[in-house]
Order: C-alpha cells, then sequence, then structure tokens
C-alpha cells in the first residue's frame, strides 16, 4: 500500500479585532473569522499581551462567533486581548492584539464616582446564582501528585484530567452545560463522572439538569499523548454555562517535548561512513582481497608448470 501524507496549514489570523469602550468599564470586541480556522480563542491579560500557554491570563471566549461583550471590568486598567483561530488539526493561527483601557466609573449625570460606594447589605430574600470552574491535570507517566494548570509530556505519556464545576450561589442552578475541546493529538482512554465509569462521549457534552447550592460536578479522564511531529504547547480548553449563567472558560497546557529521534543511529552511520571516506577500513579490505587473489594466481600457475 502506497505511504499517505498528510499535509497541515495554519489557519489564518482572525482579522478586522476591534475593541471599543462602553459605559467606561465595558469592553464590546468584535472580529472576522481568519480562512481555515473552526474556532477563535481570545485571551484577556491585566497591563500585559498574554501568550497562549499563560496560565495567569483568563480565556474569555472559545467559539464560532464574532463578537463578545467583556463586562464588569476594573476601572483605569488597560486591558490586552489576544485571539488565535484553531484549525480542525488544533493548529494554531498567528496570534492578534490589541490593547484598551477603561476609566474610572461614573453616575447617571456624568460625575465621575470616588469612593461613594456603600455596601449593599444582603437581605434574606436576596438570591445570587454563580458557579466556578476549575480544571487542572498531571502527567501520570512521570509520576506527578498535584494536579495543575500546566505539565510537560512526551509521546505515549498518560495524562489525567480534572475538571470541578461548583455552585458557588445562594440558589439551585438550572441546565448546567459543560464543554470540552480536546486537542487531536490525545487519545481518550477513561471517563469518571462523580468518580463512577462513563462513557467517552459527556468529555465533548455533559449536560446537568441541576446543581444545588454547594453541590460539585466533578469530571476526571486520562488520555495519551499520540506520536507528533512537532513540540509545542497543546491547549485543552474546558467551557461551562448554566441558566442566567454567562460561559465561563479555562484553559490547561500541555508542554510537548522536544523530539529526538535517530541520534544514535545517524551518529554510528556518520562515524561509520566518515572511516570509509578517510581511507581507515575499506581501502584496506580490497587491497587484502587484491593480494590474496594474487596468490591464488601465482600458486595455481606455480603448480600448472610444476606438472609439465
Amino acid at each position: 500500500t502506497a505511504n499517505l501524507i498528510r499535509f497541515t496549514t495554519k489557519p489564518d489570523a482572525p482579522s478586522s479585532f476591534i475593541a471599543k469602550l462602553s459605559n467606561n468599564t465595558n469592553i464590546d470586541l468584535s472580529w472576522r473569522l481568519g480562512d481555515g480556522g473552526t474556532k477563535i480563542l481570545i485571551k484577556r491579560g491585566i497591563n500585559t499581551c498574554p501568550t497562549l500557554g499563560d496560565t495567569s491570563s483568563k480565556t474569555i471566549y472559545l467559539g464560532t462567533g464574532q463578537t463578545f461583550a467583556d463586562s464588569s471590568l476594573e476601572p483605569n486598567t488597560n486591558y490586552c486581548y489576544k485571539a488565535w483561530m484553531i484549525a480542525q488539526d488544533d493548529i494554531y493561527s498567528d496570534p492578534v492584539e490589541i490593547i484598551i483601557g477603561t476609566k474610572a466609573k461614573t453616575t447617571s449625570t456624568g460625575t465621575t464616582i470616588i469612593n461613594t460606594q456603600v455596601p449593599a447589605v444582603k437581605t434574606s430574600t436576596e438570591i445570587k446564582k454563580n458557579i466556578s470552574l476549575e480544571n487542572s491535570l498531571r502527567n501520570i507517566s512521570l509520576n506527578e501528585i498535584v494536579f495543575k494548570k500546566s505539565t510537560n509530556a512526551s509521546a505515549g505519556d498518560e495524562i489525567e484530567f480534572l475538571i470541578e464545576v461548583k455552585n458557588t450561589g445562594s440558589t439551585a442552578l438550572e441546565n448546567i452545560i459543560i464543554k470540552n475541546l480536546i486537542n487531536n493529538d490525545l487519545t481518550l482512554k477513561n471517563v469518571f463522572v462523580n468518580n463512577v465509569s462513563h462513557s467517552l462521549d459527556i468529555i465533548d457534552y455533559a449536560f446537568v439538569k441541576e446543581l444545588k447550592k454547594d453541590e460539585t460536578f466533578k469530571i476526571n479522564f486520562t488520555a495519551v499523548l499520540k506520536e507528533y511531529d512537532n513540540a509545542g504547547v497543546l491547549a485543552v480548553a474546558t467551557e461551562v454555562s448554566a441558566d442566567d449563567i454567562s460561559p465561563i472558560i479555562e484553559t490547561v497546557n500541555i508542554q510537548k517535548e522536544t523530539i529526538s529521534i535517530g541520534i544514535e543511529d545517524d551518529a554510528v552511520k556518520a562515524s561509520f561512513f566518515s572511516t570509509i571516506i578517510a581511507g581507515k577500513w575499506f581501502p584496506w579490505s580490497i587491497l587484502a582481497l587484491i593480494v590474496l587473489l594474487l596468490l591464488i594466481v601465482y600458486f595455481s600457475f606455480k603448480e600448472e608448470r610444476e606438472r609439465k
């Protein structure tokens, strides 16, 4: 059978990436999707522009849309937004970025508020909906014990992922959806939901009808890193949403170790051929063979003359 060669190309970066300030502390983002990509990933940094593997910067959007409203930001703060297109084979485009600053909050009459906020008094009838998302990983093959936001791995290593969604509000949440963007360089193995074995399809899309106050929904799964051609950062993103709750996105990163294939074989071959070229082995072998042939011919002629 013929060898199949797969060509992968980097998608185009997002274009027309625009940020506009609204109400002094809200920022409206818009963009055009780059060709060759299926999703866009946007990260936000404070006073610095984030990198793809930066776990301290928040991922604020992952999807196929072309707008996003980033609300309730800190006043008088500079924000840097950086965006990447993601191809179907989880190949990232070159990033685009934009920096924009918020302003001080104002009252309805346009007067700047300076230390005039009065803490709200929580009443017994106040209902607050909130949810938290924590995702982490560890390299089992390296005997890592503690879950963290990033790890190093080589082909064949088994990675364990932990996703925890908790209702941190004061009332029950409904219609919770958990989605994961799994890189094609990973082969999924085992999945557990709240410590009970489950099918692999729940990793792509998990639905929880209700999550009571202080209740946690947990997903554990393991995956093996496939053989790869190039080192780099492999990102796995998790998104959670619920009724009356804006989506939350968190990412973890796997740093693929640098590949070193055939170094010893190449060194042996190089040594062998350098020996030949230097005349340390091959010419002497030919010379010995020639001498042997001459000796055979000489004794053959000598024997025939003696017979005559």
